[in-house]
């Protein structure tokens, strides 16, 4: 298959620090995405200001996608960024993460129409966290200090095709290690607006890619991500979330009622 166009989608919230080292590490890949889009859920001018001096360093177009601060929005801002996409196929990273030099290499090699793509992280301690910061770090090994599930910075991608293929693959999903078809994410109608607040939010929309027919194709030992410690975000709305994940799961539509067409 020839290599289909990329959107990278990066979601944020008032952390440039982080930010800023995440999108070096998008710099440095071996294969370029063609543009990078900021999904920012309101952060103030200093994010903004961060992100104009990136535009003036990238390789690539950047796009910023803001909306007000209104607490935890996430799934409306991902859908007006991945909406506003130029391009085929879409990967997601967080903010709060960095990647391996392969990262978009990795799931690029790996795509097939039919299938969305799930890889893992590895965790910085705090500790480690504050000297990633601190001393604006974007390469750790296997072997680092402080670093939690290192297993998943080991990058063998001959091993991948032991976890390739998981047809109806829910668990474990992570949004900052994700990639589909824009065209696949449009048809179920993207990310649920219901779910407000911290939770179940990807979960629920691959459930949905499920639901449609969309298997999973599991990376293990290459698309290579660290997530950067910081403080739990506000859980007050995880039941209420986690009920509507289940009530897809149990015996809702692939396709949500308040998704992407109304964001």
């Amino acid at each position: 298959m020839k290599r289909p166009t990329c959107s990278l989608v990066i979601s944020t919230y008032n952390w440039p620090k982080a930010l800023y080292l995440c999108v070096q590490t998008v710099f440095k890949q071996t294969c370029l995405p063609n543009e990078i889009i900021i999904a920012d859920d309101g952060s103030t001018e200093e994010t903004a200001k961060l992100i104009d001096k990136l535009k003036s360093q990238s390789p690539v177009p950047i796009r910023h996608i803001w909306h007000e601060d209104k607490g935890f929005r996430k799934t409306l801002i991902m859908n007006k960024a991945i909406k506003s996409a130029q391009y085929d196929y879409i990967v997601q990273l967080d903010g709060d993460a960095f990647i391996g030099r392969n990262f978009i290499k990795d799931h690029l090699k790996t795509i097939k129409k039919g299938y969305f793509i799930s890889g893992s992280r590895a965790l910085t301690t705090k500790e480690l966290s504050d000297r990633i910061l601190k001393n604006n770090m974007i390469k750790l090994s296997f072997f680092a200090k402080g670093l939690d599930k290192r297993y998943y910075a080991i990058r063998f991608p001959f091993l991948d095709s032991i976890f390739k293929v998981k047809p109806n693959h829910v668990s474990t999903i992570i949004g900052c290690n994700l990639s589909f078809w824009k065209a696949d994410f449009l048809t179920v109608n993207g990310y649920n607006n219901d779910i407000e607040g911290w939770g179940h939010e990807d979960v629920e929309l691959i459930t949905r890619f499920i639901k449609y027919g969309i298997a999973c194709r599991k990376l293990r030992f290459s698309a290579i991500c660290f997530h950067i410690y910081h403080a739990g975000n506000s859980r007050d709305n995880e039941s209420k979330n986690f009920k509507i994940y289940k009530d897809t799961f149990e015996k809702g539509s692939y396709i949500c009622e308040n998704g992407v067409t109304q964001s």
